[in-house]
């Protein structure tokens, strides 16, 4: 009697995994979700622009010269501007060391997320 051996093939899945695209704007909405519950974090990052806004706007009163419009109008686009400049860099660099002092990325390392992922949701949690 022979025995025959029949050796069978898994087959490939024909799912399509996802890309990193599609991992980084995952990876974005987890990263923004993240930094909403940080209540510190979201308090500083809203309210510190807001408090500098009434701190000039009640110093400076006055009309600037030669444009027309008071001073408080001016600080309104600056405020919002140094708001979102100040979130955008502090957020970023500081959530990295502590992902990297905390061993995050030596785990995330270990799946199948392509690094470009990672940052591009880091760069669509500073874009939203």
């Amino acid at each position: 009697m022979t025995l025959t051996t029949v050796r069978v093939r898994g087959e490939a899945s024909s799912v399509r995994l996802p890309g990193a695209w599609g991992l980084g704007l995952r990876r974005g909405a987890l990263e923004i979700k993240q930094f909403f519950r940080q209540r510190d974090q979201v308090v500083f990052t809203f309210a510190f622009p807001v408090v500098f806004l009434f701190l000039f706007a009640s110093i400076f009163k006055d009309d600037v010269r030669g444009a027309g419009i008071t001073a408080s109008q001016l600080y309104v686009p600056a405020m919002m501007a140094a708001g979102i400049m100040s979130t955008s860099f502090q957020s970023l660099g500081i959530s990295i060391a502590i992902e990297r002092d905390e061993k995050v990325l030596r785990r995330l390392r270990g799946t199948p997320m392509p690094p470009a992922a990672y940052f591009l949701g880091k760069i669509w949690l500073v874009l939203v």
